[in-house]
């Protein structure tokens, strides 16, 4: 029966619940190998998150599963696979497509498959109804949760669905393939200039640092640093502070006191050997990835409440020794970087031992020299962030001009006769 969904819905579609195109169900195929049961390649969650075409090429973890479960939930060509649960309810929902497979190709857990009745519905038109915001809504709507979120069985065979004529669903789905396919080029391009901006800023800054006419000395001779004991937890005991964590130290070069910082309290000791001042220099110390150990941030202002949280590394330097920023532009160069990493100790999560932090060799110009450096470098970086922002940009343009140009094509807005 025709329903009025979407707004402006042509009325020769329907809109139509899933359950009545497709078959769907949830999977509880797990990632653990088990001796009597048969070795499959598991698509997971993150298979269907970043990728939106499923193959066999794709780098698929080795599991195992029984006879019946790779009957239920082996994938076939023209399929839809969606993440079911997340720790986000934005999250979900996300679909993917299955345009080629083989017989090993399971269907792992937390993901539901949809395998469309092909004299109802075209499985690139599935595809693209399940990745327009209208139903991307209603599955946010109707997921269940509260630190973790899922969608109810019955709710995916809930969706509606706009569904013209078969004809006009290939019809739809070429444009898009066609129209989609010219964004994710524009897309690539904008990319890769990002990645040639930040390969070009870490260059600039390691040639400015490595040519300094300074003698390299160790970091402990000429700065003082702890490593941060400061936790997130509140207690009645201590003074309430600011915590500056190490996703503020990753996410930016500079902190001042203006951000939004976690609430939190520590003890007089704790805010005497780690509450920021101007001009210190903050690294992180501990991470699950080695390659982002000892990124660093700089200290621009400091409120006497901003305290150096846990897993981050205070470095103040001496002031008759280095320029607090020519200290950060050091810290940032690649060569410091790879002693920092090198120094990484760890199997699953990796950590900085004290004693190395202060080990870093670094070159030590006159504090005239330093000033020359980061001042330039300063200059030099600015420039280069402002074509990286324009780039950013026109990246998240192009995705939302992408998002809007799928949701109107499968809802009828587009007039196809003239695109």
């Amino acid at each position: 029966m025709a329903t009025n969904w979407p707004v402006g819905l042509p009325r020769s579609w329907e809109a139509i619940p899933l359950r009545a195109i497709a078959s769907y169900a949830t999977s509880n195929v797990d990632k653990h190998v088990r001796e009597r049961e048969n070795a499959v390649r598991l698509c997971n969650y993150v298979d269907v998150y970043h990728n939106e075409l499923i193959t066999p090429h794709l780098s698929l973890m080795s599991a195992t599963a029984s006879p019946d479960e790779i009957t239920r939930f082996g994938v076939k060509a023209g399929d839809v696979l969606i993440t079911k649960d997340s720790e986000s309810w934005d999250d979900i929902g996300v679909p993917a497509l299955v345009t080629e497979t083989s017989a090993d190709m399971v269907c792992g857990y937390h993901l539901a498959l949809i395998r469309p009745s092909r004299d109802r519905i075209e499985p690139r038109f599935l595809f693209r109804c399940l990745q327009a915001r209208p139903v991307q809504v209603q599955l946010e709507l109707a997921a269940r949760g509260i630190t973790r979120f899922g969608i109810p069985k019955d709710e995916i065979g809930s969706l509606k669905l706009p569904i013209p004529p078969v004809e006009c669903q290939r019809v739809i789905a070429d444009y898009l393939d066609r129209e989609t396919a010219r964004i994710d080029a524009l897309i690539t391009a904008k990319e890769r200039l990002l990645k040639l901006l930040a390969e070009r800023r870490e260059a600039v800054v390691a040639h400015a640092v490595a040519s300094s006419d300074g003698t390299y000395q160790p970091l402990r001779v000429i700065a003082r640093y702890r490593v941060s004991t400061v936790d997130k937890l509140a207690t009645d005991e201590e003074r309430p502070i600011r915590l500056c964590n190490y996703a503020d130290v990753y996410r930016n070069e500079f902190i001042t006191p203006e951000a939004d910082y976690m609430a939190a309290t520590a003890s007089d000791q704790e805010i005497m050997s780690f509450g920021l001042r101007a001009g210190d220099v903050i690294i992180t110390k501990d991470s699950e990835s080695w390659d982002d150990i000892g990124v660093p941030a700089l200290v621009i202002r400091a409120n006497e409440d901003l305290v150096c949280g846990y897993h981050l590394a205070l470095i103040r330097p001496f002031a008759d020794k280095v320029w607090p920023a020519f200290l950060f532009r050091c810290l940032q160069a690649s060569p410091v970087r790879v002693q920092l990493e090198l120094a990484a100790r760890g199997v699953t999560r990796f950590g900085i031992p004290k004693q190395d932090i202060g080990a870093l060799r670094l070159p030590v110009p006159p504090i005239p020299e330093q000033k020359s450096i980061a001042e330039c470098l300063d200059q030099a970086t600015q420039a280069i962030d402002s074509l990286t922002a324009s780039a950013e940009t026109s990246i998240n343009l192009l995705k939302e001009r992408r998002a809007a140009l799928i949701s109107a094509a499968v809802t009828g807005q587009v007039d196809l006769d003239s695109a």
